[in-house]
């Protein structure tokens, strides 16, 4: 009931949250991890932020044409590093 009144926890995981705690933890000292770095993102966030660090060259490349042809063929040249 305590963890089911967390404003942050859906309520259909309050009963087995904690053994997701146990189970990180447990993981955590396997590894020898001996602390973990949170963050407010998800995991999509992440992957999208990751995608436009690495490929925002090759993007800022390909975008400013109009023409859908051209773009096209630009961004096949660009995937398979071709001139």
């Amino acid at each position: 009931e305590e963890r089911a009144a967390l404003p942050a926890l859906n309520k259909r995981r309050a009963d087995a949250i904690h053994l997701g705690g146990v189970l990180l933890v447990q993981l955590l000292e396997a590894a020898g991890v001996g602390e973990i770095t949170l963050c407010d993102a998800s995991l999509r966030e992440g992957l999208i932020i990751d995608y436009l660090e690495r490929y925002s060259g090759r993007i800022a490349e390909v975008t400013p044409q109009r023409d859908l042809r051209y773009r096209s063929v630009a961004q096949l040249a660009l995937k398979f590093n071709s001139d």
